[in-house]
Parts: structure tokens; C-alpha cells; sequence
């Protein structure tokens, strides 16, 4: 690394200890650093920006209990998560709460930010809307790497039975693309799998 500034900093990262930064190891810090999940409200909107972590479950309590009239979470760019534990616990709160979901013409979620949207109990998005997935990764292995009757996985398809996401949803993202890269699902896609509870509309017209 010629910037040895950089180099220290992201060296505290190096989750296997081998002195050098994998492409996925650096997917995690710059997520790591990204700032965490933030709403700004208009009328009956929560527009939501930033990477879900520990914080982002409290974050949604405050928005239902501060917040009661808004109906639909507008989420603009949500890039994903570092707490699967936390993401799942704040999507169960969205889903309990009766919140809606979309995601604007420019608007893009991935990964956990992807699992955030099946909450809503609508799930609407406009024409352009970008939706990210790929394998989970953790402690240097994949999801990909576990059999499929592994307890691992567990967690992932009870919360797509909750979510009424078809299980192969969850086979999908971890055959799409590695923990490193990301596979942005087309139309089809997003109406194999049961995304959307409506065509792709305008957020004017969203429910």
C-alpha cells in the first residue's frame, strides 16, 4: 500500500491475520464505515439513509413511537449491513409495526438493506430502483460454503417464511454473487421472488 496512513487504518480490519486486505475485507471496512441508518420525515414519509448496525433497531422503535403517522419508509440508499442479528431484529419491527416499504427511481438497497425492504407490509418500488444481493460472509467463510441442511442458515429462511419471501429467495442471493461483489436483480426477478406486492409504480401512487 503506497499511502501507509490508509494501510494503518485499514489493517485493523484484517479479520484472518494474513497482513493484507482481501477485496472482501475491504467491502466490510468501507461498510463499517459508513454512517448508520438515519430518517428524515416528511408527512407520513421516513426517508432512510445509511448501513444498518446495532443502533438501527433503536432507531425504528424511535420512528414508530415518535413518528406515528408516518405510513411508508422511503429508502434511498440503504448499502447494506454489519449486524445480521440487528438487521433482522429491526425488520421484524418494521413488519410488527405495519410500515410499508419503497424504494425510489434512484434509490438503492443492498444486501441487508435488501432484507430491510421485505419488512414493509407493502413493498413498492419505482422504475430504476436498484436491489442488491450476495452471500453472506462471516469469520472468513461463506454462505455458500455451509451444506444446506446446515443450522446456519436457519435464521435467514425463518425470516424469509415470516416476510412471505419464497425460500429459494434466500438459495438465490447466495448463488447471485460472492460476499465481495453484488448482483443487482432484474424486473423478473423481483417478481420471481415475490418482492414487490405491487407493479412497479410512482411513489405517488404507492399505497
Amino acid at each position: 500500500q503506497d499511502d501507509p496512513d490508509f494501510a494503518q487504518l485499514v489493517m485493523q480490519f484484517d479479520a484472518n491475520d494474513d497482513n493484507a486486505i482481501s477485496r472482501s475485507e475491504l467491502v466490510d471496512v468501507y461498510a463499517i464505515l459508513d454512517a448508520s441508518v438515519s430518517f428524515e420525515i416528511e408527512n407520513q414519509l421516513a426517508y432512510m439513509n445509511g448501513t444498518i448496525d446495532s443502533s438501527t433497531p433503536f432507531r425504528v422503535m424511535e420512528l414508530v413511537y415518535y413518528h406515528p403517522e408516518v405510513h411508508t419508509i422511503v429508502m434511498v440508499d440503504v448499502p447494506g449491513s454489519v449486524d445480521d442479528d440487528s438487521s433482522l431484529r429491526a425488520s421484524r419491527i418494521v413488519r410488527k409495526h405495519g410500515l410499508n416499504t419503497h424504494v425510489p427511481t434512484e434509490g438503492d438497497v443492498a444486501s441487508g438493506g435488501t432484507d430491510f425492504f421485505q419488512a414493509g407490509v407493502e413493498r413498492t418500488c419505482e422504475r430504476g430502483a436498484k436491489f442488491g444481493v450476495h452471500s453472506w460472509a462471516e469469520l472468513g467463510a461463506e454462505g455458500t460454503d455451509y451444506p444446506k441442511d446446515d443450522e446456519v442458515h436457519d435464521m435467514y429462511l425463518d425470516y424469509c417464511a415470516e416476510m412471505g419471501i419464497p425460500e429459494s429467495f434466500y438459495w438465490f442471493t447466495l448463488e447471485s454473487a460472492s460476499a465481495a461483489d453484488i448482483h443487482y436483480m432484474t424486473e423478473s426477478e423481483l417478481h420471481e421472488f415475490k418482492m414487490l406486492t405491487h407493479p412497479i409504480i410512482d411513489l405517488k401512487d404507492a399505497p
